[in-house]
């Protein structure tokens, strides 16, 4: 999603502390995954028989989402967001009550799925599943002259700087090109992960759009994290919300548990500091499966090609990583569309 510029894109809900404790790692909102060996799935991972609801406390109370066979498990006595909105990120107390919430979410098992999930889960696959076609997108780079790069770049920036990387999907407003999108339903369709790990949630559009992908599929689920839960943010049987601080190690080891023989492609996009989306880039390249995709988004901010002000981000921590790891390659191929928010941020695992 864009990096916040004046008023108009706030940095909240996103995981702008690297390092701090935890808010939570509550995975709630979402039934449990198919069984990877299901007819209608396809699947032979064997990632399927985790459940969608993780607590950090063996009392825990279960209210009903929207979505038949979905619960949501939430710790007794603990309140996901208890700090008073004045405190800053810097304040002794909010500091204090997050390693509190620490010591209190611990990993606990993830519970069976029940019969009325297996259901639900397996009917959406089956219902909704469309047959693929025989087709792949081109997969060579566009070749541009340096005066059709120039201007590209400066559509670019007019696109950013004017509010064009914004768009809704079933009314759920989404901080992403739609030409990216279209993207990442290519590749969705063409590795057909099992999970689509997610940092920074927001208003949860994104995650409904990769789900609604794979329900189609029929095959994979999202994880998404984010230290804040939003009301607005959607439900759906393949969505999974952690909550928490994506670099946070508890949080990084319930996903990676979470994930756990399963195909795997991850997308960064929480905060757009570069130290921060540095370690996630340390943290998660790991869980990547070969042959999928690491997605480092927002690499166009501080002049690649648009807003130069805001400093090192993206494409700064990107740039450091790859010299510390030849297990990935740059898509080039991916950017076809020469407009894309991601420049050099496609990153195919070899």
């Amino acid at each position: 999603m864009p990096a916040a510029q004046g008023s108009r894109l706030p940095e909240q809900g996103r995981d702008d502390k690297p390092g701090s404790a935890a808010i939570g790692s509550t995975v709630a909102g979402a039934a449990a995954r198919p069984n990877g060996s299901s007819q209608a799935t396809g699947s032979t991972s064997g990632c399927s028989d985790r459940a969608a609801a993780v607590t950090g406390s063996a009392e825990t109370a279960v209210t009903g989402g929207p979505p038949a066979g979905v619960c949501r498990r939430v710790p007794r006595g603990v309140v996901e967001d208890v700090e008073p909105r004045s405190m800053t990120p810097t304040n002794p107390i909010r500091r204090g009550l997050r390693k509190f919430k620490t010591l209190v979410l611990l990993s606990q098992p993830i519970r069976e799925r029940s019969p009325d999930e297996v259901r639900t889960i397996d009917g959406l696959y089956a219902q909704y599943r469309q047959p693929l076609g025989p087709g792949r997108p081109p997969r060579e780079p566009v070749a541009l002259t340096d005066e059709e790069r120039a201007v590209v770049d400066r559509f670019h920036d007019l696109y950013y700087r004017k509010g064009g990387a914004y768009c809704w999907f079933l009314g759920n407003e989404a901080m992403k090109s739609p030409l990216d999108m279209w993207v990442y339903q290519e590749i969705i369709c063409e590795t057909q992960p099992d999970f689509i790990v997610e940092t920074g949630t927001l208003h949860g559009a994104s995650a409904l759009y990769m789900a609604s992908i794979c329900q189609m599929i029929g095959r994979g689920r999202v994880v998404t994290i984010d230290k804040r839960r939003r009301e607005e943010c959607p439900s759906h049987p393949l969505i999974d919300y952690v909550q928490g601080y994506s670099t946070e190690p508890v949080t990084v080891r319930k996903v990676r548990d979470y994930c756990a023989g399963g195909k795997v492609m991850v997308i960064l996009d929480s905060s757009h500091k570069k130290d921060h989306v540095l370690e996630e880039l340390r943290q998660y390249h790991a869980m990547v499966s070969k042959g999928c995709y690491l997605i480092v988004e927002d690499t166009n901010i501080n002049g690649h090609p648009t807003y130069p002000e805001y400093g090192p981000g993206p494409m700064e921590a990107l740039d450091e990583f790859l010299k510390e790891t030849d297990d990935f390659e740059i898509d080039a191929g991916r950017e076809r569309f020469m407009l894309t928010m991601n420049p050099r941020g496609y990153l195919l695992r070899k």
